[in-house]
């Protein structure tokens, strides 16, 4: 697995272009702009997204591991652009890495028995497990209009204390 370790980032919800959206929806883009490049401006998002762009680059061929892993391919990276929009700033930075499968994981790691890890693929789904204690999490979960509720629950069960309910 190819990883790249951050401190922190933050994040807000994303709007797509299209040539077919609303005044209504042009302001909403334009706002969306905005709060990038302040979230960019911090520093924190722009150590994310260049974490990103650099393990995705090292994953960017088959057999980037030399054991026949797959690439990350363009759908793969979109999800997981996607997942970084939505992920709220109140969870702390995961480190990026790749999986031999070619989908991008993210991963929480608090003490040798307290990890969490996502993994996104070029599907509408996503993948996590994670080890609490003694305790085991794990399931595959539809990834469309926001983060699953297994999953905050999760890196809430994780961050136990630091993560405010919303």
């Amino acid at each position: 697995m190819t990883i790249a370790p951050l401190a922190g980032f933050s994040t807000a919800v994303g709007f797509r272009d299209d040539p077919a959206v609303s005044a209504d929806g042009g302001s909403l883009q334009s706002v969306w702009r905005e709060l990038r490049r302040a979230n960019a401006q911090t520093g924190r998002r722009a150590e994310v997204e260049t974490a990103l762009s650099a393990v995705c680059r090292a994953a960017s061929a088959d057999n980037w591991d030399g054991y026949g892993a797959k690439a990350v391919n363009f759908a793969t990276r979109r999800q997981a652009e996607r997942f970084l929009d939505i992920l709220p700033a109140t969870v702390p930075a995961p480190d990026i890495g790749v999986d031999p499968d070619g989908e991008v994981s993210f991963e929480w790691h608090r003490a040798p028995r307290l990890v969490f890890s996502i993994s996104v693929g070029d599907a509408s789904e996503l993948s996590y497990a994670g080890l609490f204690g003694t305790a085991t999490a794990h399931g595959r979960d539809q990834f469309i209009d926001g983060l699953p509720t297994a999953v905050m629950e999760n890196l809430r069960r994780l961050y136990s204390e630091e993560l405010p309910r919303s």
